[in-house]
């Protein structure tokens, strides 16, 4: 049965694996960047969808099967590097005035929320490491002696919603950044380093191996 007390040190460790700084919680800066931290956070649901998929799937235990399935792993790992390689070729190649800012530091005009959600479910589900992760993390808190499902309910909630903590953290750090006037000249670098960090998550990415 999962306690008070087991569920209360799952949490650190939920906001742990939450804020580690991957495709898309840069996407979050980019997202605070443009339109503030409450859009950042209303478009991780995107990524909380896919992310709540695959909690069922860990908790029906297919999980293990797509985790230890080497033509799965290739198959959405070079889906994901091709989408992350688009992403940053796009931005990096924008002029000043179509970046991730205005040249004169004025956001973006908000075009909606549904499409800054889409670019988050397709990184999320481009992205292979997220269920080794949770096969190997989020079963660790559960007690096979209680109620499997429920246990498994109350951790997947947990975990979603410091997702949107993190969430909503990185949409604060890029707000903070993105609330600065810039000129022409630095909003083409900040172009480019927001592309090339794409493109170096796409080549980690390439780079990744399913572990034995």
């Amino acid at each position: 049965m999962l306690t008070l007390i087991d569920w209360l040190m799952f949490i650190p460790a939920s906001i742990l694996l939450s804020l580690v700084f991957g495709p898309n919680n840069f996407l979050c800066v980019i997202h605070g960047m443009r339109f503030g931290p409450l859009v950042a956070t209303k478009a991780c649901t995107g990524r909380v969808f896919v992310f709540a998929g695959m909690i069922l799937v860990t908790a029906l235990g297919l999980g293990v099967v797509l985790a230890t399935s080497q033509a799965a792993f290739e198959v959405i790992k070079w889906c994901g590097v091709v989408y992350l390689a688009y992403l940053g070729i796009k931005i990096f190649m924008s002029p000043s005035d179509e970046g991730v800012l205005s040249s004169n530091g004025v956001n973006h005009a908000f075009k909606g929320i549904l499409p800054l959600m889409k670019k988050e479910f397709v990184v999320a589900a481009a992205n292979p490491k997220a269920i080794l992760i949770m096969t190997a993390v989020l079963p660790q808190f559960i007690d096979m002696r209680g109620n499997y499902f429920q246990q498994f309910m109350i951790i997947g909630v947990t975990f979603l919603v410091t997702e949107y903590l993190a969430a909503w953290i990185y949409g604060m750090a890029g707000h903070f950044v993105g609330a600065r006037n810039f000129g022409p000249s630095v909003q083409k670098r900040i172009n480019h380093a927001t592309g090339g960090m794409f493109l170096v998550f796409a080549a980690l990415l390439a780079l990744a191996e399913r572990e034995a």
